[in-house]
């Protein structure tokens, strides 16, 4: 399945904006609050400030996929406090429109795990999962390393 067609069946799996918007006042929660219990959420993490970045990554159609996210503490740095519901709509559209599919956890391309303990969690599911090594050969062969 490519991966536009991947998306299309996500978009099927999202929660009615209503829900989302009552769930997050922020797009800190964004991530863990899209999709609906078809979309298994694997692990998430949300920096502990009042501005930064969260992340969650799925597991949906036997493929996947993570979602990462800026939020801040008010209108001026955060794209979801105080939107419009069409605001609201056109976010969701292109966190959606940016997800690409992975068969495997250890495919995401090591650069997209920016935050150390995000880059952490995923080591360590990747560790139990017996991957690790699979990862760091791919790394290695799409970075040129």
């Amino acid at each position: 399945m490519d991966a536009a067609n991947y998306r299309l069946l996500l978009r099927q799996a999202l929660r009615p904006i209503e829900d989302i918007e009552n769930a997050c006042c922020l797009m800190d929660l964004i991530p863990q609050s899209l999709f609906n219990e078809s979309v298994k959420s694997v692990t998430e993490f949300i920096e502990s400030d009042y501005k930064g970045e969260s992340y969650a990554l799925y597991k949906f159609k036997d493929k996947y996929f993570y979602i990462r996210t800026s939020f801040g503490s008010c209108s001026g740095c955060d794209e979801w406090a105080d939107a419009s519901f069409e605001k609201h709509t056109n976010t969701i559209d292109r966190i959606i429109d940016g997800i690409e599919p992975f068969d495997n956890i250890w495919e995401i391309p090591m650069n997209d795990y920016v935050h150390p303990t995000w880059k952490n969690m995923i080591i360590d599911i990747l560790d139990e999962d017996n991957t690790l090594d699979k990862f760091h050969k791919h790394q290695s062969k799409i970075w040129g390393e």
